[in-house]
């Protein structure tokens, strides 16, 4: 079926005044449902590996998702407070319960930094560097405790 069809198209692009009749013959036919098979296949299995990426990544993502939840929830029953911080060190949500820790208005501890709610200077530099230190070596450290005076 498709050497006919690739006959009938050729046969039909050229002009009567060239003969108007150009045979394929079977090895052109041939070498013709070859390349179109092999660009079909190329095609789906270019597609497939780019379905499954993309389900990869999504299944990671909400993997990740419920695993951040289940340890916040965690640290939440052994910890007083539990607070997020972005990139910039700032607080990423309201944070309720520290902010009736602290007798803070919640809507004001968003977004602020967490060091400015540190008594002491010397509690700032510590935090920041156990921070910093723990960006380096982000593959084999374990998450630190400190202790620091708090005020509101």
């Amino acid at each position: 079926l498709t050497c006919y069809r690739y006959t009938h198209i050729y046969k039909s692009a050229l002009p009567p005044s060239e003969g108007g009749m150009v045979d394929l013959g079977v090895q052109g036919c041939i070498i013709a449902e070859v390349i179109s098979w092999i660009l079909v296949i190329s095609c789906a299995a270019i597609y497939t590996n780019l379905v499954h990426s993309e389900v990869s990544h999504a299944v990671q993502a909400t993997k990740l998702r419920r695993d951040a939840a289940a340890t916040t929830r965690m640290l939440e029953l052994v910890c007083d407070v539990v607070v997020e911080l972005d990139g910039n060190l700032a607080i990423k949500d309201n944070a309720t319960r520290f902010a009736a820790m602290l007798s803070l208005n919640p809507q004001k501890v968003q977004g602020s930094c967490l060091q400015e709610y540190m008594l002491h200077d010397d509690d700032r530099e510590r935090f920041e560097q156990q921070l910093a230190a723990t960006k380096e070596d982000s593959e084999g450290s374990l998450p630190g405790v400190m202790h620091v005076t708090m005020r509101g």
